[in-house]
């Protein structure tokens, strides 16, 4: 029961990080109208090789989760330092997934910027 608190803490602080970084970026809005193309679109390579990074560790955890599940699987595994250690590529993995929602915004949020600028401020009929 104990781990189960500290994994929703866990959770919960991942998510209230994301949201945070998500609503910075909303609040920046009115500050994207003031950048550039160029300037946005700097950015928006920015979120990108940033969400390549945590997708590249994400691979990297889900491997290191298989280790730990087959070790725990094993015949005289140490059960507490293996669940210990579970619990703790679970949680960065959380993590890693609460930063790619928010590159995720970040980077929509960027794009409906740059469709904007390209349409003239109109909305695109669909399919166009």
């Amino acid at each position: 029961m104990l781990q189960e608190t500290v994994l929703r803490s866990n959770i919960a602080l991942a998510d209230a990080t994301a949201r945070e970084r998500c609503g910075s970026c909303i609040r920046a809005a009115g500050v994207m109208g003031a950048l550039s193309s160029f300037e946005l679109a700097e950015r928006l390579v920015q979120v990108w090789i940033r969400s390549d990074q945590h997708l590249r560790t994400l691979d990297d955890l889900n491997g290191k989760l298989a280790v730990a599940r087959r070790y725990l699987a094993s015949a005289n595994p140490h059960r507490a330092l293996g669940g210990a250690y579970l619990e703790r590529l679970r949680d960065k993995r959380t993590r890693c997934l609460a930063y790619l929602r928010s590159e995720r915004r970040t980077a929509l949020a960027l794009m409906k910027e740059s469709d904007e600028r390209a349409t003239g401020g109109r909305r695109r009929a669909c399919g166009s």
